[in-house]
């Protein structure tokens, strides 16, 4: 018991002596303070919003923030406030969802790549390129409206959009890391390939995969936002905050409240992780704050 105990204290020790560096950076701080926050809004959204984000009040229509209704309330008497909130469960649910499905795909087909080599991976990159040619947003704007409005549709296109980027990163790394002599040595061993794919390559290839997606969380937010917002994204009642601006702009100019506090959520989530990705950049490769 008294080992366990010891073990569990040096693992917390190491822990924190880990994580102090990356913490001192006061914009890293700040980036994971505003995450955290976000994360804790959206796991207690019910407990959290005073008043369901879909019931209708029509007498209540526009109206500004008061006690009663902090941010006010929409063109059909929705509460803002309620809905801002429930809307963090939606931009943060899809962002993380597109980041961790496009990540662990572009990481597998990215070593595979690397680790390869030949025609498989001269076809799979010519590809990669020529989806990298086409800017993101334009991409994830066809691919929504090919598919059809809806969110579903839209995390689709999303990681779509995302999977070359990071396919590329992973074949970079496999490629350096398939080089070393512990996978000449685990070769000459008489490992199977994919063996020393999975056991060698793969694991230490996905760190600029991990560095990357800490970014693109932000950036998906944004995107996310950008379709729902043009209506090929989350689609009326769904209280998403890009559809919410979305919505609020026709009523902008008298009744600001419809757009401020839902856009102003946005622009605070991407830089948090935006800020939190950098202070993970800085962290995980020092070569890249050295060359700063």
């Amino acid at each position: 018991m008294t080992n366990s105990a010891n073990s569990a204290i040096s693992h917390g020790r190491g822990l924190v002596s880990r994580i102090g560096p990356l913490m001192s950076n006061p914009l890293t701080a700040a980036g994971v303070a505003i995450v955290l926050i976000m994360a804790i809004v959206a796991i207690f959204a019910p407990v959290i919003a005073p008043y369901d984000p879909l019931v209708i009040d029509i007498r209540g229509r526009l109206l500004p923030p008061s006690a009663a209704h902090w941010f006010g309330t929409d063109e059909v008497g929705r509460d803002v406030f309620s809905r801002v909130i429930y809307g963090s469960r939606l931009s943060l649910g899809v962002s993380f969802t597109v980041v961790l499905i496009a990540g662990v795909i572009g990481a597998m087909i990215g070593c595979f790549a690397g680790f390869e080599g030949g025609l498989i991976e001269s076809v799979i990159m010519r590809i990669v390129d020529i989806m990298l040619s086409i800017p993101g947003l334009v991409m994830a704007m066809a691919l929504s409206a090919a598919l059809g409005p809806s969110l579903e549709n839209a995390l689709i296109a999303l990681v779509v959009v995302l999977v070359p980027s990071y396919i590329r990163l992973a074949r970079g790394q496999a490629r350096s890391v398939k080089g070393n002599a512990y996978v000449d040595a685990a070769r000459l061993s008489g490992l199977s390939r994919w063996h020393i794919l999975r056991k060698h390559v793969a694991p230490n290839s996905v760190q600029p995969v991990i560095i990357q997606s800490s970014v693109d969380l932000g950036n998906v937010i944004l995107v996310a936002a950008a379709l729902s917002f043009l209506g090929l994204g989350a689609q009326p009642p769904e209280p998403e905050w890009g559809a919410l601006v979305g919505t609020g702009r026709n009523y902008f100019l008298d009744h600001w409240w419809c757009v401020v506090f839902a856009g102003g959520a946005i622009v605070l989530t991407a830089i948090g992780f935006n800020l939190l990705g950098d202070g993970l950049r800085d962290f995980l490769d020092p070569r890249h704050s050295e060359g700063r």
